[in-house]
C-alpha cells in the first residue's frame, strides 16, 4: 500500500510476524494459570501429541494420560475441567474398574 508520499507502507492495524506472535504467546502466558486443564487419554502417543498441541495452543493446560488406570490416578490428582478420551481403546476400561461406591473420586468428573 502506497502511502500519500509514494512510499511502501504497511496496512494499518496489521501487525509484524514476530510481534504477531510475541502478542499470542503473552495472551497465553497471562492467562494459562486461568486456562482450563484438560485431560487427554489416548493409548496412541501420536493422538495424544496432536491433541495435546491444538489444545496448548488455544491456550488449554493439558495433561496425558496413556490408559484408563494412569487417566484416574491424573484426574484424582489434578481434578481437570474436562476429560477428552478415546472411547475405544484401553482407556475405556478406566470407568469399568472404578466403583462409585468405593470411590467417590469419579462420579465428580466431567
Amino acid at each position: 500500500m502506497k502511502t500519500a508520499s509514494g512510499r511502501q507502507g504497511r496496512r494499518q492495524g496489521a501487525a509484524k510476524p514476530a510481534e504477531a506472535k510475541a502478542a499470542r504467546a503473552s495472551k497465553q502466558s497471562a492467562s494459562s494459570s486461568d486456562a482450563p486443564l484438560v485431560l487427554v487419554v489416548d493409548d496412541y502417543e501420536d493422538n495424544r501429541s496432536l491433541y495435546t498441541r491444538f489444545l496448548a495452543y488455544s491456550g488449554m493446560r493439558v495433561a496425558e494420560a496413556a490408559d484408563g488406570h494412569e487417566a484416574l490416578a491424573k484426574a484424582r490428582e489434578l481434578h481437570p475441567d474436562v476429560i477428552v478420551m478415546d472411547l475405544r481403546c484401553r482407556a475405556s476400561t478406566a470407568g469399568r474398574h472404578a466403583h462409585p461406591e468405593k470411590d467417590p473420586a469419579p462420579r465428580a468428573l466431567p
